[in-house]
This record gives C-alpha cells, sequence and structure tokens, in this order.
C-alpha cells in the first residue's frame, strides 16, 4: 500500500511560525499510519520545521511537509485567497471506502486532473458512490440551504481537514454550529451561499456554481469568516 506513496501536510506561515502545527502533526502521523508508513521521527520532524521557518523568516507563506519513510521540508508565499471564486460540479465520485479517502496524498493526480479540466472555475465539488456532496477538488465544503449552514460528515470520504476542524470548533462556540450531514448531491443546485475551507482559503465563498450566480449578499459567509478570524486571529497553535 505505501510502495510510493506519500503524505503531506500544508501550513500557513504567520511571521515566520507555522500555524496550528499541532494539529496538522496529528493529522501526518495518523495519514502516515493509516498507510503503513515508518513512525515519524518527532524530534528531526520539528528540527526540520524550525530550521525552515527560520531560513524562511517573517514574511507570510506557507510550509508543505511531505513524508514517505523520509522528510521533505519547503516553504513558499502565499497570500490567504478570501476573493469570491466560480467552482463547478463534477460527476466523477469518491469511494468513501478508499484507503486513502480524507487522506492528503501524493496520490493526488485525479483531483489535479479533474481541476485542469474546468479551467473556467477555481475548484471542483465531488459526490461520494451515494449520490452525497463530498468535498472540493482541494479543499472541504460548507453549503447553506433554507438559511441553515451544512457541511458533509467525515464518512463522505472528505478530508479531516484541520481549517474545516478550527472552524467548526469556533462556530460551536459561538453558538452557531454547522450540521454535519450527508447532503445530496442534488441540493447543491438550490445553494443559497457556498464557500470552501483550506488552510491556503482559509473561508473563500462562490460566487458562481456551474452556470448559476449565486446570490451577492452572503450574510452566514461573512458571519463565518468574521467568526474564524475572532477565534484565531491572536493565536499560532489552537
Amino acid at each position: 500500500m505505501s510502495l510510493g506513496i506519500a503524505v503531506f501536510e500544508t501550513l500557513e506561515l504567520r511571521n515566520g511560525q507555522p500555524f496550528a502545527l499541532t494539529r496538522h502533526l496529528q493529522r501526518l502521523r495518523s495519514a502516515a499510519d493509516l498507510l503503513h508508513l515508518e513512525p515519524i521521527a518527532d524530534k528531526e520532524l520539528l528540527l526540520a520545521i524550525e530550521e525552515t521557518c527560520k531560513a524562511w523568516g517573517t514574511a507570510p507563506g506557507r510550509l508543505r511537509i511531505t513524508y514517505s519513510n523520509s522528510l521533505t521540508l519547503a516553504a513558499s508565499a502565499m497570500t490567504v485567497q478570501r476573493s469570491p471564486i466560480a467552482v463547478s460540479s463534477s460527476a466523477y465520485q469518491v469511494d468513501p471506502a478508499s484507503a486513502t479517502a480524507g487522506l492528503k496524498t501524493s496520490w493526488y493526480s485525479t483531483n489535479s486532473a479533474l481541476l485542469a479540466a474546468h479551467p473556467e472555475t477555481a475548484e471542483v465539488l465531488l459526490g461520494n458512490l451515494q449520490g452525497q456532496l463530498c468535498s472540493g477538488s482541494m479543499s472541504n465544503v460548507f453549503v447553506v440551504l433554507d438559511g441553515n449552514l451544512h457541511t458533509p460528515p467525515l464518512d463522505s470520504g472528505c478530508r479531516s481537514g484541520v481549517t474545516r476542524e478550527l472552524l467548526l470548533e469556533a462556530l460551536a462556540a459561538a453558538g452557531q454550529p454547522a450540521q454535519q450531514t450527508p447532503i445530496a448531491f442534488s441540493e447543491l443546485q438550490r445553494a443559497e451561499e457556498l464557500f470552501l475551507v483550506s488552510t491556503t482559503r482559509q473561508i473563500q465563498p462562490a460566487h458562481r456554481l456551474d452556470q448559476r450566480e449565486l446570490p451577492t449578499h452572503k450574510p452566514i459567509t461573512e458571519f463565518v469568516q468574521a467568526c474564524f478570524d475572532n477565534q484565531y486571529c491572536l493565536l499560532i497553535d489552537p
């Protein structure tokens, strides 16, 4: 299973420090274990992170950690993407029972190909074999239906994204929890608001889904963005 496969994490660098490091490393170790890779040497990993971040400096950026029985780290420039984007829906279906479902691995060729097949949009939404909404090709997805905020549950096959997890906790703390319930893929066509979450996006709204323009007034998305910012703007390792 592990032959030729690597797991990876992408972290935002804030003033030279990796955001939500503990959660990202927990997910990296969990993915490596599920794919039967050798245990990650914590001392080596933490030292490599420290050296890479120090060399990068304090400019906004991202840290990519890749592991396949050996470590590769790289820092690069990154600006959080919050401008509204166009998204497309895809007929491709994720198998939630796949060994790599929900994991961030180097076997991303299918996801990259799906995104490349829709050059007119910035992200592609995927369903699963049960006909339910799963995720974006490179992100988690939240939708507003009948005034309520929903996101697919983890057993849909979506990735257990750190930004998704942090956002769910922030919303619960604010007394406005999102519903983690199965969403029929066809329900996308009546979404009132839709936004994507990931390290590079944080919370990024969609202004168009396929050929349908979404409402410009996005009160729930705006509340969610403010909730995330208020909860985590001063924290480095929540």
